[in-house]
């Protein structure tokens, strides 16, 4: 995980108590009006004991992610393997990597491969 990743984790769980109250006084402001709802039985103690138990496995999950993160070892980079033409890898098609590196290299020779290439493929 990337340390943007983690750091905006850290940042949401410490909104929790701002977000819980702001969340707090919605709730008295709809308990004001509670009246006008026969079934409205819910009170403030028991969403926030909710709340805070939902706040403390987050929390707990939070900190066991970190510990995993930093104990992880880097893992050791693979050797690089030589590709068909004995060269380092790079991003290019092997097969065009070997026509520009071979004996016969250069922008001349590749064109007038792939005008054989083009050819051939035409009569088949």
């Amino acid at each position: 995980m990337d340390l943007t990743t983690v750091q905006s984790i850290s940042t949401a769980l410490n909104l929790i108590d701002t977000k819980k109250g702001n969340l707090k006084r919605a709730f008295q402001e709809l308990q004001s009006h509670s009246s006008s709802l026969t079934s409205f039985t819910f009170t403030w103690s028991d969403l926030n004991s909710y709340f805070t138990s939902i706040q403390s496995d987050l929390i707990l999950e939070f900190s066991t992610l970190q510990s995993l993160e930093s104990s992880r070892t880097p893992k050791p980079k693979a050797k690089k393997q030589k590709d068909s033409c004995g060269s380092d890898p790079v991003p290019a098609r092997p097969e065009l990597k070997c026509l520009l590196s071979g004996p016969k290299k250069g922008l001349r020779f590749m064109l007038s491969w792939l005008t054989r290439l083009k050819t051939r493929q035409t009569r088949v």
